[in-house]
């Protein structure tokens, strides 16, 4: 019995320690909470513990979101006395969505917006961050320099034409050449168009691929990899992006970001106005490569992350990145926040 009783006490030790880990999902837009009031008492007595009983709920849910990668609601509202107001108020006038009774006794569910102006719990966490500039393409998979000095690069540049001019040269110096073919990084993936993986220094005679972040859990490419945009098709249609994050653990956030390769911010909070975070957010979450993705537009980039840091942010390869960034100058999907994460 003692040894039935302390296996008992491990469980619960374990999957105390699990849930901690378990941030709010605020996939739906919301911070949702349902409350019970017991059976037996009037229905207005039942529905008003229902609902003292939804509010409490729904504090704790809202206190455990993530702000950012390192931040939850809770850490914010004991580090600053306003945040904490705000944050309180806000729940106390919660909207009730639905209400109802059976077996149990008195339901009450109630939510709170994560976005939505300035009565959103994105208005009364997320401090005023100086916006930037989304980084350049060549950040990631810089273009390639050549001059007769240097070693040659065994690829064939892209032929001569109007669009694509021969570069003038003057002996002894570097010149930018025609952008080389897209090369196979060491993923499989294309480089994007008018940009190669390929890097030599001056001094040195042998290629170097730079090694995308690799995840070790990532199965093996399979015949559904196809889904994946490894190469624009139709440069500067595109309508947004979807990173693929499956079977990563994702975790949902206010403020999400992606990454490449070092811990280089492709996409943030950072390159948004404080407002339009406020109003609509720029991401959204769901659970599925076909439903739920109307943000991303009607025809968007697909790619899969390499892996999640800090649980919350999908890290993409240099091709990835400059490929999404380069297509983002043709129709600015990134700018108008048109990315959706697949947990």
């Amino acid at each position: 019995m003692r040894r039935i009783f302390s296996l008992f006490v491990v469980m619960v030790i374990v999957l105390t320690a699990t849930a901690a880990f378990a941030y709010t999902d605020i996939s739906s837009g919301s911070v949702v909470a349902e409350g019970l009031g017991a059976p037996g008492q009037t229905t207005t007595n039942g529905y008003r513990a229902a609902k003292v009983d939804a509010l409490r709920n729904l504090l704790e849910q809202t206190e455990n979101v993530l702000v950012d990668s390192q931040t939850i609601v809770r850490d914010a509202m004991v580090q600053s006395d306003v945040i904490s107001i705000r944050v309180n108020g806000l729940v106390k006038g919660a909207r009730i969505t639905d209400k109802y009774k059976d077996d149990l006794g008195y339901h009450v569910v109630m939510e709170i917006p994560v976005y939505g102006g300035a009565n959103s719990l994105a208005a009364a966490v997320l401090p005023q961050k100086p916006q930037v500039s989304f980084p350049e393409p060549e950040t990631f998979v810089p273009r390639v320099i050549q001059s007769r000095n240097e070693p040659v690069i065994e690829e064939k540049p892209v032929p001569v034409s109007k669009e694509n001019p021969a570069p003038t040269e003057t002996p002894g110096t570097s010149v930018e050449m025609a952008p080389a073919l897209p090369a196979p990084n060491q993923s499989g993936t294309m480089a994007p168009s008018g940009y190669s993986t390929i890097i030599v220094p001056p001094d040195k005679t042998k290629l170097e691929l730079p090694k995308p972040p690799v995840n070790q859990n990532t199965p093996a490419p399979s015949a559904d990899d196809s889904i994946y945009t490894t190469k624009p098709t139709s440069p500067g249609t595109y309508t947004g992006v979807i990173v693929d994050c499956q079977g990563l653990e994702l975790q949902t956030n206010m403020a999400p970001a992606i990454w490449a390769a070092n811990n280089q911010v492709v996409y943030g909070a950072e390159n948004f106005p404080h407002e339009d975070i406020i109003s609509r957010g720029y991401v959204s979450y769901t659970k599925s490569l076909t439903s739920g993705v109307e943000r991303a537009g009607n025809n968007p980039i697909i790619i899969k992350a390499a892996k999640v840091e800090r649980s919350c942010i999908p890290v993409i390869s240099d091709a990835d990145a400059a490929m999404i960034l380069q297509e983002n100058k043709a129709t600015g999907f990134l700018n108008k926040g048109n990315v959706v994460f697949v947990k």
